[in-house]
């Protein structure tokens, strides 16, 4: 991998945990959702792992992307916080 889209990943990762970091903090509730596929579930588990690791609530969830509707119904959850893990392209019409 050319180290220019390596430095690239490095960034984002780094605006992820900055976004992250500054809303993970008091009495937060997380939702994850995440793929059924292999690295949605290495994924959903890393990031439960980390969750765990600060004393975070959270509720995960496994399945493929959200439509419009289910969209709805987490407006109606008892959440501070939605993350969306190895979703893949997500569209609405």
């Amino acid at each position: 991998m050319p180290q220019s889209k390596i430095e690239r990943f490095q960034e984002a990762t780094e605006e992820v945990a900055s976004f992250l970091k500054s809303r993970l903090s008091g009495n937060i509730r997380v939702k994850v959702n995440t793929h059924t596929d292999p690295d949605g579930v290495s994924a959903g588990a890393l990031f439960a792992k980390c969750l765990r690791h600060y004393d975070i609530p959270f509720h995960i969830s496994f399945g493929g992307p959200p439509d419009s509707q289910s969209l709805e119904e987490l407006q109606e959850q008892d959440y501070d916080l939605f993350v969306f893990l190895d979703q893949g392209q997500v569209n609405f019409r």
